[in-house]
């Protein structure tokens, strides 16, 4: 989904609160080409119905995130040390990720997501 600013739109909703406010701060210190927005996972599913295309940055691959968000990437699922990015009929998987990793699958998958 392209933002009204007409940036491409991440949303984060990590369970882990200080996981989403972190990749936040982050990514929108690196990446000024996009528009962030901080959800809790509670919210997320409502907020890709009512405007889907997104990129998603969670904790939970849910099937409203496969229908509904343009690609993703799940960061420490369930604890485990990894990020798993996917979308467009591929997964990717890093173990120990740092955030250069999460930055470079988000720059892979900004084009696809949102051309031009």
């Amino acid at each position: 989904m392209i933002a009204p600013t007409g940036q491409p739109r991440i949303l984060i909703a990590h369970e882990l609160a200080l996981y989403s406010q972190t990749l936040a701060a982050l990514v929108a210190g690196w990446r000024h080409h996009v528009e962030i927005r901080v959800l809790s996972p509670s919210e997320l599913e409502a907020s890709l119905a009512a405007a889907p295309g997104a990129i998603v940055i969670t904790d939970r691959l849910t099937p409203a995130l496969v229908a509904h968000a343009c690609a993703w990437i799940l960061y420490y699922p369930e604890c485990a040390n990894v990020a798993i990015a996917g979308g467009h009929g591929a997964t990717q998987c890093i173990t120990e990720p740092c955030l250069a990793d999460v930055l470079a699958m988000l720059d892979r998958l900004v084009t696809p997501c949102f051309p031009g």
